[in-house]
């Protein structure tokens, strides 16, 4: 997580950031899209252990710092 950090730290100097985290934002919400149907999947088939790892996936998605 401080990596994390300190690369956003570092990033908010460079002149396209703000594009960029729009684009990052983007990909994030595109990422979300193609895992949807497989959390849907796994909790029709009532499989806890894939709907688990998936929905910490979508979560981690955008509880990211970057």
């Amino acid at each position: 997580m401080m990596d994390a950090v300190l690369v956003q730290q570092i990033l908010t100097d460079v002149p396209d950031y703000v594009e960029r985290c729009h684009y990052l934002e983007s990909l994030k919400n595109r990422l979300e899209a193609l895992l949807s149907p497989h959390v849907v999947a796994a909790f029709s088939a009532q499989s806890l252990g894939t709907s688990a790892t998936l929905v910490d996936c979508v979560f981690s998605i955008h509880t990211s710092h970057i």
